[in-house]
């Protein structure tokens, strides 16, 4: 699911998070808006077992969800950050790269992929858009991050549970 944050109110403008349907929804978004100020990522995988439990099937879908979904909406959004004024891009990670829990090691994996971009991004997106994109730890830093002015894009949400939950916390901030 991706969403849309403006003045205060959360707008689902994608079911998914597949390359077309995240084209589709920031074309829409540039349509109407005509840039993205802010981008904040934070799907994760819900895969979970240990590593001689997992598919492959599993591995693929936890990087699609968790890594791919952030890839796809950055790579959306840039376009119409250049656009904008001043751009951030925030992808939220996770504590559990930092302290490792057995059965979430896809999870984890994915994390430290989605930490890994973030940094190579800001070092190559500086020039374009500015030095504020971060890998954040905590969803708590979400207030800090979508406080300015403009449309914000909220990534990926990786399940209908997941997005219903994020969007009841971006419309009490």
């Amino acid at each position: 699911m991706v969403f849309l944050k403006l003045n205060n109110y959360t707008i689902p403008v994608a079911a998914g998070g597949s390359k077309e349907q995240v084209e589709t929804a920031f074309t829409g978004i540039g349509e109407r808006w005509g840039h993205v100020n802010s981008l904040v990522n934070c799907a994760g995988p819900a895969t979970v077992g240990n590593f001689e439990s997992l598919t492959d099937e599993q591995w693929l879908d936890a990087v699609d969800v968790g890594a791919l979904g952030m890839v796809r909406c950055v790579r959306a959004a840039l376009p119409l950050m250049r656009k904008a004024d001043w751009g951030r891009i925030v992808n939220l990670a996770a504590q559990s790269i930092k302290r490792q829990t057995p059965h979430l090691v896809a999870y984890t994996a994915v994390k430290s992929m989605v930490a890994s971009i973030t940094k190579n991004l800001s070092l190559s997106l500086a020039p374009d858009i500015g030095d504020t994109i971060e890998a954040m730890l905590r969803a708590e830093a979400l207030g800090a991050i979508v406080s300015g002015s403009g449309p914000t894009v909220v990534g990926l949400a990786a399940s209908r549970h997941h997005a219903l939950a994020m969007s009841a916390e971006l419309n009490a901030l």
